[in-house]
């Protein structure tokens, strides 16, 4: 039988420190070190070297059956442990010949993150309303990814699977500063009124640089009542399995020229992209929270949201990128497929891409009550 067995152990420790540095003003600081080791076997694949062998069986003087490798006791290439491979009929292949012609791919992966940080926070000065509130910090993070196939795997010699060993390492690192200003307090018409932003640099060893922000507000119209809204450009870099996903080889049988409209086999291949950009987005948020004072305990609360995503990570499948190819004749899809001197497609290749435009809005509701 065929199947996987997914075994995964992970390890992670903290240490910080936090002070005091006067009035307002406190210090935070950590490190972090966590690792994840992942086995993945896949419990009787098929040794098609193995198989071949055994198929390929011949009949002997006497009646016997035996291996064709075998078959000339002078060949060069014999396999003593070969045993000949019956396909035929229900209950045919014998336990003898099942164990040689099956095996378990494996492949081993480990994964370590460190991560260092340092924030301070404070209030610098007071305005009309209420002191004003600042933060800022910085952090590096390290991620590494090492996985290790076995021989027959990087050979491609199993029937399904043929995962492949990779490494792969990001460095990120990261300064911010947020600050939260209060413009009106306690006002006969109006509770309270905040305005607030954040701005971020986070350079990606992996694709550079990029900054990042939010501008936002805060209004208490009367006790209970609070509006909110935010502007923000958000980003999400490729993470280590988009990366450096170890290669597997596959083959699919209903690829379709959609030019020729022929079908045939082709060998797909799956690797990680090493040279994506980070997704963007830009995002508006809005809503209200009502918290009535004849009521202790209860909340509702209503949020308008809008997402627009430019350069989304994703993948095709096989029969998508040939498509792309051969239909719009667009060079980064055909680059990602071969074909023989016949035009018969032999081989696609599968990758993460910044391909995707991807935009939602919607409201949100949310009803509470606490007693």
């Amino acid at each position: 039988d065929l199947f996987n067995d997914g075994t995964d152990a992970v390890y992670r420790g903290v240490a910080g420190l936090r002070g005091d540095l006067g009035g307002s003003w406190k210090w935070d600081t950590y490190f972090q070190y966590g690792k994840s080791e992942s086995q993945q076997l896949r419990i009787g694949n098929l040794n098609m070297e193995n198989f071949r062998r055994a198929i390929n069986a011949v009949g002997r003087p006497g009646g016997q059956i035996a291996c064709a490798v075998n078959a000339d006791a002078d060949a060069a290439n014999d396999d003593p442990a070969c045993v000949p491979l019956n396909i035929f009929g229900l209950g045919s292949v014998s336990p003898e010949a099942a164990a040689y012609v099956q095996g378990t791919s494996s492949l081993l992966t480990e994964i370590t993150q460190k991560v260092a940080a340092a924030n301070i926070s404070g209030e610098p000065f007071q305005l009309w309303a209420g002191p004003v509130g600042f933060a800022a910090g910085a952090e590096w993070r390290s991620e590494s990814i090492v996985a290790v196939a076995d021989a027959r795997s990087e050979a491609n010699g199993w029937q399904t699977g043929n995962r492949k060993g990779t490494r792969g390492e990001i460095e990120v690192k990261e300064v911010y500063g947020e600050v939260n200003l209060p413009l009106i307090a306690d006002q006969p018409w109006t509770r309270a009124l905040d305005l607030n932003g954040a701005i971020r640099y986070t350079d990606y060893s992996s694709s550079g640089g990029v900054v990042t922000w939010k501008v936002g507000a805060t209004w208490e119209i009367v006790d209970g009542l609070l509006v909110r809204g935010t502007r923000s450009r958000d980003i999400r870099a490729g993470n280590l399995g988009e990366l450096f996903t170890a290669v597997s080889t596959a083959t699919t049988s209903g690829l379709r020229n959609p030019v020729s409209g022929e079908s045939s086999p082709a060998l797909v291949v799956t690797r990680g992209n090493p040279t994506l950009s980070p997704e963007e987005a830009d995002t508006w948020t809005a809503g209200v929270s009502y918290s009535p004072g004849w009521l202790d305990g209860f909340r509702f609360s209503v949020d308008y949201y809008n997402i627009q995503i430019k350069g989304g990570i994703g993948a095709l499948t096989p029969q998508q990128i040939v498509d792309r190819c051969f239909l719009d004749q667009l060079d980064q899809f055909c680059a990602l497929v071969q074909t023989n001197a016949s035009g018969r497609i032999t081989q696609v290749e599968t990758t993460q891409l910044n391909l995707n435009k991807f935009e939602t809005s919607g409201l949100d509701f949310e009803a509470l009550y606490r007693t």
